[in-house]
């Protein structure tokens, strides 16, 4: 019988980072926080653990991004390690990655160069907004497509108006 995956609250747990790891988990986590910056623990976790897969940390390969890395990271090897170990990929990777690389160019690990060409990458593959954020379907403020529908209760019926 096929085992479903675990959720992902139980990442953390499935797979184990080294001390060195977990504390630059929370350097990463810290830094997010006082600066506003969209994080999921869970999927934090699992960018670190297939960074460490591939690189040892700490090293200067471990924190060398291309656009490349970006792409097989995300649909490659994190779906790859979440699917091993039966858990669930974390909502927000993507948007937990554009925070991560913004951690490494705020600690000097990334030049505002290689930024700006992983975060376009990030755009384009994973449908993130300039801010790092998810794109909302409907389009945006300026130059969307998105309507707004008025949904009115009228004799237990839904009335939509345009």
């Amino acid at each position: 019988m096929p085992r479903t995956p675990a959720s992902s609250s139980r990442v953390r747990s499935q797979l184990p980072l080294t001390e060195p790891l977990r504390h630059h988990r929370c350097e990463v986590a810290r830094w997010a926080l006082e600066n506003g910056a969209a994080l999921n623990l869970d999927a934090l976790t699992v960018i670190l653990g297939v960074r460490f897969a591939a690189h040892s940390f700490p090293s200067t390969s471990f924190d060398a991004w291309n656009t490349a890395d970006v792409a097989a990271l995300l649909w490659n090897e994190a779906a790859g390690l979440c699917l091993e170990l039966e858990i669930e990929l974390p909502s927000a990777s993507a948007e937990t990655l554009w925070t991560y690389l913004s951690f490494l160019r705020a600690t000097g690990a990334l030049t505002g160069s290689e930024l700006a060409e992983l975060r376009s990458e990030l755009t384009a593959i994973a449908g993130l907004n300039r801010s790092g954020r998810l794109s909302h379907p409907a389009g945006t403020r300026r130059g969307g497509t998105g309507q707004v529908i008025e949904l009115h209760r009228a004799n237990d019926r839904v009335v939509i108006r345009r």
